[in-house]
């Protein structure tokens, strides 16, 4: 993690004069928000910790533990949470070492102000792979946390685990640097098993281990004026549900730039949190690939097919689900190459 990115995401807290000098040496160097000392310190934590910030807390641990306990839910809901001794010797991520970034805060904020991380996750200690942080660094959803366990307690034990991936995936993935010497690659999925994890479209049985499932997933939609987003969304889990696709998968929503306003498309996109792209009439005749072209949408909006060239613009590689129409409203699903970076 960059200074600057930490920088954007922490906020900081202090307790004694020797606690504030080191925060406004930190605050030079990242630009980072100092609590108020008329702030209590309820309130700060309380405003913060749901909000995906990076918490440091620059005095005793026993503060910052107590001060979070209320608050504390799951790994992957958590945010980064770290503590400081007032001298800047040491820093030590307490919370969501791996999945909030707790670690990769305490690598950088030692490196700033001289300090030694204290790191103590397992993997971390025994230098060893971390599926959670592969997956966080990767953008692959983990399905279930208890298998994130089971992977790691693999490794400890000095096992070599047997990593996969779906075969419907396996054209649009590219590896990118060397895999770690405790894995190894599973040739088919049948060779995969509890402590095994799984790179997948879809949530894969027990019996394959942990699936992780990369935001790969472009949907181009078109609907009639007026469609509200219940509707949308309702049908388009019916096409992810019908091609066992997760909806975890998606990563985008795209249209042509008449649908810009559309209020159920933005309304959908913002529930989901994903970004919504619209293209030109222009820009979506010029996309390239065989489509179902229909004259009647031709002459309404200037081009043949609306929501599979959309997809395509919007980054896909290859329509998985061709249109698909219900009530007024269209939609295709298309694919984006996946890049895991070991």
């Amino acid at each position: 993690m960059d200074q600057t990115k930490l920088g954007e995401n922490l906020k900081v807290t202090c307790f004694t004069p020797a606690g504030r000098e080191l925060a406004g040496r930190i605050r030079q160097q990242m630009g980072v928000e100092i609590r108020s000392e008329t702030e209590p310190l309820s309130n700060w934590v309380r405003e913060y910790f749901r909000s995906g910030t990076i918490l440091l807390f620059i005095g005793a641990a026993g503060i910052a533990v107590r001060s979070i306990a209320p608050y504390i839910t799951r790994k992957d809901q958590d945010p980064a949470v770290l503590v400081m001794d007032e001298a800047g010797q040491y820093v030590v991520p307490l919370l969501s070492g791996h999945l909030g970034g707790a670690n990769e805060a305490a690598m950088a904020l030692s490196a700033l102000v001289g300090a030694a991380p204290v790191l103590t996750t397992a993997t971390d200690v025994n230098r060893l792979f971390a599926v959670d942080l592969f997956a966080k660094q990767n953008n692959l959803v983990i399905t279930d946390l208890s298998k994130v366990k089971k992977v790691s307690a693999a490794l400890l034990r000095k096992e070599q685990v047997t990593w996969g991936i779906a075969p419907e995936l396996a054209p649009f993935v590219k590896i990118n640097g060397p895999v770690p010497k405790e894995l190894r690659q599973a040739a088919s999925l049948e060779e995969c098993g509890e402590t095994s994890f799984v790179i997948t479209l879809k949530q894969l049985p027990d019996r394959y281990g942990l699936s992780l499932i990369p935001r790969c997933i472009v949907a181009g939609m078109g609907c009639r004026r007026g469609k509200e987003e219940g509707a949308l969304a309702d049908f388009l889990n019916r096409v992810f549900g019908k091609r066992q696709i997760a909806p975890e998968a998606l990563c985008s929503l795209a249209s042509i730039d008449k649908k810009a306003d559309e209020a159920g498309l933005l309304e959908l996109a913002e529930k989901l949190q994903i970004p919504f792209s619209v293209f030109s009439s222009d820009e979506l005749n010029a996309a390239k690939g065989n489509f179902s072209e229909s004259d009647l949408v031709r002459r309404t909006v200037g081009v043949g097919n609306v929501c599979e060239r959309a997809a395509v613009c919007a980054g896909a590689e290859k329509i998985l689900v061709p249109k698909t129409a219900e009530n007024g409203m269209t939609v295709a699903l298309g694919i984006r190459k996946v890049d895991l970076v070991f």
